[in-house]
């Protein structure tokens, strides 16, 4: 009965270095919780998150200085720590097999990160129930989807300015000035480079540099 009890410790030593070694690796906070529906407006949960550094599922309090988890925990604000409260309450009273959340949180050092938690319920008796939850950082993801936004964003405001262009443009027959909408009158350059945001070169066509400069287009 030792040995297998020895044997049984090992093994359970080996399953928490790995699970350490899966949430160092895909950046997420493991969690689990026993919660009970005592008649109030919110549920009774008690709380235990993984520690990484420890290998066991431990009280927040115990977490140590894992700045992910404290984010993740701590860095919710409370407008947004009621939503999500009221969401999770709502899916569970409901008794529903799971449910999913995405959110921000504010780091200690003041960075943004995001997470999506993916809750697995299981009912265990009346009103009661035990959640696992795996919260992934999916901060990077959001960022290529933020920078994506924004590039399009300004490829749909280049477009529109190029529609503004459309049409009939008042141009004066003599110094090539356009008139805007408000009846001023621009350089060609400066009314594109408002609209389109485009820069411009200047160079001299053959046509007027025979002109400007007869005696160089003579030599050639």
């Amino acid at each position: 009965m030792k040995g297998a009890a020895g044997k049984k410790s090992l093994t359970e030593h080996r399953n928490e270095q790995e699970l350490s070694l899966v949430a160092r690796s895909a950046l997420c906070v493991l969690w689990h919780a026993e919660v009970e529906d005592r008649g109030g407006p919110e549920l009774d949960w008690k709380l235990r998150v993984f520690a990484e550094e420890r290998g066991e599922f431990v009280d927040i309090t115990e977490v140590g200085e894992n700045w992910r988890v404290h984010a993740w925990y701590f860095g919710r604000g409370s407008e947004q720590a009621l939503r999500m409260g009221e969401f999770a309450t709502a899916r569970i009273r409901a008794n529903a097999a799971g449910y999913r959340q995405e959110f921000m949180c504010v780091a200690g050092d003041g960075s943004t990160l995001w997470f999506q938690e993916d809750t697995r319920v299981e009912k265990i008796g009346e009103k009661k129930w035990h959640l696992y939850g795996v919260s992934m950082d999916i901060t990077e993801r959001k960022k290529a989807e933020q920078e994506r936004e924004r590039i399009l964003a300004e490829l749909q405001a280049a477009l529109a300015d190029v529609r503004q262009l459309r049409g009939m443009l008042p141009i004066c027959a003599n110094c090539k000035k356009i008139r805007d909408d408000a009846g001023y009158w621009e350089q060609i350059e400066s009314y594109m480079r408002a609209r389109i945001h485009v820069e411009f070169s200047h160079c001299i066509c053959p046509e007027c540099a025979k002109k400007l400069y007869p005696d160089l287009a003579n030599d050639r």
